[in-house]
């Protein structure tokens, strides 16, 4: 996207126009926690048989980021979206400052 907003200012006005394209606004927000460390906290909620093939790549603790993928169990679930939530409000002036221009 920033990359396509990028290309489009470099675009003389007049062609611009005639473009279907428009630059996009967006404001990026990262979790605020290492989402790979809360899933390692919870990976004992994983069906044993997957544990066990985890493990053939490193401990657990080295494949928090896949198992962060693969755990869709519901107190991890609620933590992610309660971080997500929490980044977002926590960027909201930032997301409310993008809109001011329209």
């Amino acid at each position: 996207m920033a990359r396509v907003n990028q290309f489009l200012k470099n675009v003389p006005t007049a062609i611009q126009e005639k473009l279907p394209y428009k630059p996009v606004k967006y404001v990026w927000i990262s979790p605020s926690r290492d989402i790979g460390e809360m899933a390692f906290k919870k990976s004992n909620k994983l069906p044993r048989m997957i544990r066990y093939l985890l493990k053939g790549l490193g401990s657990l603790e080295e494949a928090s980021e896949i198992i962060s993928y693969l755990l869709f169990e519901g107190e991890f679930c609620k933590e992610i979206i309660e971080l997500g939530y929490d980044d977002a409000m926590a960027a909201e002036k930032e997301v409310l400052r993008s809109y001011d221009d329209e």
